[in-house]
């Protein structure tokens, strides 16, 4: 693929990011995370690639999260509950600490500490409330919910990304944010293979080959933008 073509790729992979820093108060690039301290106290960890809007007044404590994955540890306040808005998904705390995850219209949250009220105000119908542990996957179609360690919950602070019978297509999904690299997998097919185990963000390059490599796949580089899988 020529260096002209590879441009263009990256631009249209990157126009969406432009748009969502002009709506967004706090922006964590591809490949970095960014840690944030809010008026009230509270703090949040950006994943890459998360656009994030701020609304804290005497009166409320209201967060928009546009895009992206963040972690939410809030400052206890009675008087000023703690909401974050994802997707058609709401999350409202006192002070506890959460993972939230959407891309506009699948929406995840996870606790890790203390217990939050999960809702969602159109689409499918779900209200919930979540303790340390507990996680709800909020869907176009269906809300899904489950349990699991809370030290698993935001493995991805410490640059780790766990699967367990994950599609690649999943773990591509997950490894985009950390490369300025746009991932395109040639075989469909390859999407829908499952893998299962640990893979290190802060290499997502070698973290992807590894991923595919039960199935014959490789990946190729054609510039700082574009990485092709191939395989079946």
């Amino acid at each position: 693929m020529g260096g002209l073509a590879a441009a263009c790729l990256a631009i249209m992979f990157l126009v969406p990011d432009v748009m969502l820093r002009l709506r967004a108060d706090y922006y964590a690039p591809p490949g970095m995370t960014r840690d944030i301290c809010l008026a009230d106290g509270s703090k949040v960890v950006l994943a890459p690639r998360t656009a994030l809007a701020v609304h804290v007044t005497s009166r409320e404590r209201r967060i928009e999260l546009l895009r992206g994955e963040a972690y939410f540890v809030v400052k206890h306040d009675v008087a000023r509950a703690f909401s974050v808005t994802a997707g058609r998904v709401t999350t409202m705390d006192i002070g506890t600490e959460f993972d939230a995850r959407t891309d506009g219209a699948d929406t995840t949250v996870a606790v890790k500490e203390g217990e939050v009220h999960v809702s969602a105000r159109s689409g499918v119908p779900f209200e919930q409330d979540l303790r340390a542990g507990n996680w709800a996957h909020v869907g176009t179609t269906q809300a899904v919910t489950g349990s699991q360690s809370p030290d698993m919950v935001a493995l991805w602070r410490n640059g780790t990304l766990i699967a367990r019978d994950s599609t690649i297509g999943e773990m591509v999904a997950a490894l985009q944010p950390w490369t300025p690299a746009r991932i395109v997998v040639a075989h469909g097919s390859l999407t829908e293979k499952r893998v299962t185990g640990s893979y290190d963000l802060h290499h997502p390059k070698e973290s992807l080959a590894l991923i595919v490599r039960p199935y014959g796949g490789e990946v190729a580089s054609f510039s700082p933008w574009l990485a092709i899988v191939t395989g079946h």
